[in-house]
């Protein structure tokens, strides 16, 4: 999919995930089972996530990005 006209908004309860986030990242990836993701998964490119009383609930993020395109996952 592509969109040449997508706008984003800024959302305060959205976080960019680092590495030390990785722990959490797999428990929720277990949790609902989205696919492949590993512990180096999150070098390919940026995630974010959002949390709820502390906890990661959701993620999204780039598991590919050559020149002028992205591929997208995502985990709610």
């Amino acid at each position: 999919m592509t969109d040449t006209n997508f706008q984003g908004e800024s959302d305060p309860d959205i976080v960019r995930l680092s590495s030390a986030d990785v722990p959490e990242m797999l428990e929720l990836v277990e949790r609902t089972k989205p696919g492949p993701f590993l512990a180096r998964t999150i070098e390919l490119g940026s995630y974010f996530g959002i949390r709820r009383d502390g906890v990661l609930i959701a993620m999204a993020g780039e598991r590919l990005h050559p020149p002028g395109w992205t591929r997208s996952a995502r985990c709610v």
